[in-house]
């Protein structure tokens, strides 16, 4: 993984971390819905970057070392991802069970989804792609 591909991230890890840390202390579904959002797109970025280490394996006639250091970061990357992501659900469904309507609102998920894909645009310029 390259300096530029371990800024982005790094960068994304912490924003979802942020973001899991303000919604549960406010407990907001809205942010957690949020959460889901950032989820699929740092998701999407890690699947971009890892498909390009392989490329670069292959262009470069090398096989996957057995203690490779990016398989296992991406590893951890993916397990913080997915707590942020548990949390976020455990606060969605507990607005669901007390009845809270504004909170548990997911008619916006569309456009939440548009919005952090925007705000992931850089990421995807920084990668050379356009993120369209």
């Amino acid at each position: 993984m390259g300096e530029v591909e371990a800024r982005i991230l790094s960068g994304s890890i912490f924003e979802i971390i942020q973001l899991t840390i303000n919604g549960f202390t406010v407990k907001s579904s809205l942010v957690s819905q949020t959460i889901r959002c950032y989820r699929e797109e740092i998701m999407e970025l890690t699947s971009i970057i890892k498909k390009r280490y392989i490329r670069e394996l292959h262009e470069k006639g090398l096989e996957m070392p057995p203690d490779n250091l990016f398989a296992d970061t991406s590893y951890i990357l993916e397990q913080l991802i997915d707590y942020c992501d548990m949390i976020a659900d455990a606060l969605i469904r507990y607005h669901m069970e007390i009845g809270d309507e504004e909170q548990a609102d997911t008619g916006t998920d569309e456009r939440t989804r548009r919005q952090i894909h925007m705000l992931f645009r850089d990421k995807y310029e920084a990668l050379g792609i356009n993120g369209e």
